[in-house]
């Protein structure tokens, strides 16, 4: 058994794949550690260790508290919206293609990704929204954390384009059937069933 390499079975990586938690749950992950990197960067410019630089906004609370508020409402809305919509019309898609097609949607990794960046982003929004605090001697406000949050709604506004494109791509009917023959010839090869 020397030289072996310990990797999942063909089957199980295949269930990994056909889930939309797997990706967006290490993107949950990636955002959690960005908040945490961020909120130790802020605790540690609140209590004068660092300077932040000019760029980064500075005030109180309460427009912290609202942009962060902005950004989670929006990110949960579109996520609502456009996942609603576009599985709509996979359904539909299926309907005349075969159901396969919504199993394509669930494992491509492009949809994995933005389905997981979006959720990411209202992760780290609420994380630093809470972390806004009021005090009587002086408020915390993690500026640093709200200009991540403003540079994650951007990547986002890039993700949603992206997504956009891909999913009315890939509905297109040659794309759909190179897609679906791909699939079939996969599944049915030998080392598939391992």
């Amino acid at each position: 058994m020397k030289g072996q390499s310990k990797r999942l079975p063909n089957w199980r990586w295949e269930a990994l794949r056909t889930t939309l938690w797997f990706v967006p749950s290490i993107l949950i992950v990636v955002g959690i550690v960005i908040f945490l990197i961020t909120f130790n960067i802020d605790v540690a410019a609140h209590f004068h260790h660092i300077q932040l630089p000019t760029w980064i906004r500075s005030g109180n609370s309460e427009p912290g508290r609202e942009v962060l508020i902005a950004i989670a409402a929006a990110i949960i809305t579109v996520v609502g919206v456009v996942f609603s919509i576009t599985i709509l019309a996979l359904t539909l898609a299926s309907q005349q293609f075969g159901p396969r097609m919504m199993r394509n949607f669930v494992r491509d990794v492009g949809n994995q990704v933005t389905l997981g960046v979006f959720v990411a982003t209202f992760v780290f929004s609420v994380l630093a929204l809470g972390s806004i605090t009021v005090y009587p001697h002086g408020n915390f406000v993690p500026h640093v954390s709200i200009a991540v949050a403003e540079v994650l709604l951007l990547v986002d506004l890039a993700v949603l384009i992206y997504f956009i494109n891909h999913i009315a791509s890939s509905i297109q009917l040659l794309r759909s059937s190179r897609e679906l023959l791909e699939t079939s010839i996969r599944q049915s090869t030998p080392s598939f069933r391992q």
